[in-house]
């Protein structure tokens, strides 16, 4: 499994605070994510069953977008290793990478509750 900065929290409020200091319009936009991200993950799995090398790396660099956008780091930084790795890593490992992805992402709900305060 990939171990691509394992410590970072799953979002820098610093840096979205920072671009966008509309915490209430933040917090909805994560949450919105929240719900949403499992489209994009299924999206990647179906490109990594494909077998289409162009499909993998398009469908990594579109979350790749969504998650630098929202500042979600760890997320992002995982999104681009596969987009940069699509054409030289197996069905098994491209799936193994979009699960760490995945589970990277179910982080956020338990973050955004634990990070309250910050949307006051």
């Amino acid at each position: 499994m990939n171990t691509i900065n394992p410590g970072i929290p799953p979002v820098d409020l610093a840096d979205f605070f920072d671009r966008f200091p509309n915490k209430k319009s933040i917090k909805k936009l994560l949450d919105e994510f929240v719900l949403t991200y499992p489209e994009l993950i299924e999206e990647l799995i179906d490109s990594v069953e494909s077998g289409s090398q162009a499909e993998i790396k398009n469908s990594a660099h579109k979350m790749k977008g969504v998650l630098v956008n929202l500042s979600i780091t760890r997320g992002y930084s995982l999104a681009l290793d596969l987009e940069k790795k699509s054409a030289e890593i197996g069905k098994a490992e491209a799936l193994a990478r979009v699960q760490e992805l995945s589970e990277e992402l179910d982080k956020i709900s338990a973050f955004l509750v634990e990070q309250e305060e910050m949307f006051r």
